[in-house]
């Protein structure tokens, strides 16, 4: 089998967590939710209103597709989680936990979408050290389970958030997914 076909049937299952069982998950309000890994860590996963987060900066995206001009931000929000009360990244894991991890996620995401008028997810991975600066691999990652995940009714464009003008020296790449 030539290389160029075995990456391309790698590459088509990244993002693909249909045979991953998720973990039980609970809510403690309707923006937050939360689950235990099976080591017992707690991890927290959180959907901010764009409206409240543009504190951290600017979001952006120059998809002709997003009108940015008759958007309500109140149905825009930036998802984000949490493993063991930091964003650094998880080392504790095999793979097997750690698609369990990725699947519960998603899990949370779409019961957010579904129990909530939204229009937007803004997504943005932070790097290994949980600072607001990007990471190439989960951005990656991100966009392989946005879009093999996201309802149907949904698109996805390359997005930015600008921190510049919040004392943060950083303009970070990521993904929104918008209907």
């Amino acid at each position: 089998m030539k290389l160029a076909n075995i990456l391309k049937e790698v590459l088509s299952e990244i993002g693909d967590l249909s045979k991953v069982q998720a973990l039980p998950f609970d809510t403690s309000s309707p923006l937050d939710y939360y689950f235990h890994l099976e080591d017992g860590t707690l991890v927290k996963l959180n959907f901010a209103p764009i409206s409240s987060v543009s504190r951290y900066g600017t979001f952006t995206t120059d998809s002709e597709a997003y009108d940015k001009d008759n958007r309500d931000l109140s149905k825009e929000f930036n998802a984000s989680f949490v493993v063991g009360g930091s964003q650094h990244q998880y080392t504790k894991s095999d793979l097997r936990s750690f698609n369990r991890l990725l699947k519960t996620i998603v899990v949370c995401v779409k019961d957010f979408v579904e129990k909530n008028d939204v229009d937007a997810l803004w997504i943005f991975g932070v790097d290994k050290s949980g600072r607001l600066a990007g990471d190439r691999q989960k951005n990656i990652l991100y966009k392989a389970l946005t879009q093999n995940n996201l309802p149907p009714d949904y698109q996805m464009a390359p997005a930015t958030l600008d921190a510049r003008r919040v004392g943060y020296d950083s303009v970070v790449q990521g993904w929104v997914a918008f209907k």
